[in-house]
């Protein structure tokens, strides 16, 4: 019956991680430390659910790390579901956006931080020539405008250069250079063809 089914995931449980594993439809909040057993009530939960009917191509589940990701595809190997989509929020968006937005075909994804360089030279590009510029300021200000997601040379941009700046007034944040720099820098990455895990996220958010 169905409810052997679920009572075989639930099998050497405790209650709450058999709650997680039961629960139906609806938002479900698993607020617990580290240890507790979150990923293999979350394994045992994505099982459940094929077991139940649904579609495992429609299932996905997302994680913070590869390490929690490979661990999760591992068990739900284990347990017989092996399409399932488990991984980091910017694998996931990596994935989609190749698939989806056929103008990033042949970018190099930015994995040793060559995007600190391409600011450096933004700095001191088209006569912005910011000899007192922080480059680690300006790079961290360019990544947290991205993650609002503001473009180079939006509104969004300029008003969150404002903020940034209003926060701590100094020549170091000031809005107009930090906004040409990341326009600059933006203008520079796209012909040297290089995507950056904070552009997977503005991609993914605005496709």
């Amino acid at each position: 019956t169905m409810e052997q089914q679920v009572g075989a995931f639930e099998e050497g449980l405790n209650p709450e991680q058999a709650a997680v594993v039961r629960h139906g439809k609806g938002p479900l909040l698993v607020n617990a430390g580290a240890g507790t057993g979150k990923t293999g009530a979350l394994v045992r939960r994505v099982a459940r659910l094929v077991a139940d009917g649904a579609e495992p191509e429609r299932i996905l589940a997302v994680t913070f790390s590869k390490k929690a990701a490979d661990e999760m595809n591992d068990r739900l190997r284990e347990l017989g579901v092996a399409r399932a989509r488990v991984g980091t929020f910017h694998s996931l968006a990596l994935n989609t956006i190749m698939r989806e937005v056929p103008a990033l075909k042949g970018y190099d994804v930015d994995d040793r931080d060559r995007y600190h360089g391409v600011v450096k030279d933004a700095l001191g590009f088209r006569g912005i020539d910011w000899k007192a510029a922080d480059l680690t300021v300006v790079s961290n200000w360019i990544g947290r405008c991205k993650a609002q997601p503001h473009r180079a040379g939006t509104d969004g941009a300029k008003l969150f250069a404002e903020a940034f700046h209003a926060q701590r007034p100094c020549q170091q944040r000031d809005p107009g250079l930090l906004a040409a720099a990341y326009a600059a820098a933006e203008e520079m990455r796209v012909s040297r063809r290089l995507l950056t895990f904070d552009d997977m996220l503005v991609e993914l958010a605005e496709l």
